[in-house]
């Protein structure tokens, strides 16, 4: 793993025009109290897992290229399911592909949980499975771009 942050408040961190390649495993994790996290303009490839975890409110990942990962490129858990606090992490203008590599199915590029999590304006393709995978509430997927996925399976959707 690059980088993962357990235990720890962490908030109000900017990565910003940066190449993340060939690692073994997960790019980033960061858990439950990670807030205002914004990966802007970076690259991820080549990474033998996931890239980019977050659990908390506030994050985010626009403009960036994502392709060859192991397994799920993006997952979004946040919010409150009880009082429906929107959790509004949100994946922005990214453009995904080449993704589940040794993961093929049920590894999205961009899985939601919780509750107030934003996907829009994302380019998402070629991929064995589906492009985004959510449950819980109050989701937005807007304008995404959504071409040559479930290349090697059925029973599913492009949601």
């Amino acid at each position: 793993m690059i980088l993962s942050a357990s235990g720890a408040d962490v908030h109000d961190i900017r990565f910003e025009n940066l190449t993340f390649t060939a690692a073994h495993a997960t790019g980033f994790a960061f858990d439950l109290k990670s807030s205002r996290v914004v990966f802007a303009n970076c690259t991820f490839s080549n990474l033998g897992g996931a890239g980019i975890q977050f659990r908390g409110s506030r994050n985010r990942v626009k403009d960036c290229r994502i392709r060859n990962l192991g397994a799920m490129p993006i997952a979004l858990d946040g919010g409150n399911s009880d009082t429906l606090e929107r959790a509004v992490n949100a994946v922005t203008g990214c453009d995904i592909s080449h993704y589940a590599r040794f993961a093929r199915t049920y590894h999205p590029a961009v899985q939601c949980r919780g509750v107030g999590q934003v996907v829009s304006g994302n380019k998402i393709h070629d991929a064995p499975h589906q492009a985004i995978c959510y449950s819980g509430q109050d989701h937005r997927f807007v304008d995404n771009e959504i071409y040559r996925v479930l290349l090697e399976s059925d029973d599913s959707g492009a949601f």
